[in-house]
């Protein structure tokens, strides 16, 4: 009698070739979760980070912070520092459980975006500390570059715009009653 294979069986002979044209059509067909996995399996990082920017601020937004931290520590550190973005999700992903942590990525994002002219990620990154700092309520003068920072950059994006404005604002009340 023929017994069929499992699942498991075989798996690793998939050609990563093919688990990029899966990834690419489970991310065409909204399966994001599903395509960040086999673009991991398949060891293709720029197309999984790609896939996890694109995600990152919606899933940041519906609270799916540990799902989000789980795909960022999978990449390898070389791509994920290399990418600003990437950087401030993963900060944001760390801000209750670490605020030094968060404060750290933020800051290295803000370096990045500085260096690639990326003012959006720049002013997200700057907005990042200013919560960091805020949240932390110790050194409320350390806000002052950072308020100074984001004050000079131009407005980003409505959306980016009224939340960074919403950080700035309680910012400046606590720092300057």
């Amino acid at each position: 009698a023929m017994v069929a294979p499992r699942c498991s069986e075989g798996a690793e002979a998939i050609a990563p070739e093919a688990l990029v044209r899966g990834a690419d059509l489970l991310a065409k067909a909204g399966l994001q979760d599903d395509a960040v996995g086999l673009y991991a399996q398949a060891g293709a990082w720029p197309a999984m980070a790609a896939a996890v920017a694109d995600q990152a601020d919606a899933m940041l937004a519906q609270g799916r912070r540990a799902t989000l931290l789980g795909w960022l520590e999978r990449m390898p550190p070389a791509i994920l520092e290399a990418d600003a973005a990437l950087l401030c999700a993963d900060a944001a992903c760390r801000l209750a459980e670490s605020p030094r942590a968060a404060r750290q990525r933020f800051e290295q994002a803000g370096r990045l975006a500085r260096e690639r002219g990326d003012e959006a990620t720049r002013r997200r990154a700057c907005s990042g500390i200013v919560e960091v700092i805020v949240s932390e309520f110790d050194d409320l003068a350390a806000l002052d570059p950072w308020l100074e920072e984001l004050a000079a950059l131009p407005e980003g994006a409505p959306a980016t715009a009224a939340g960074t404005r919403a950080t700035q604002m309680s910012a400046l009340l606590l720092r300057n009653p």
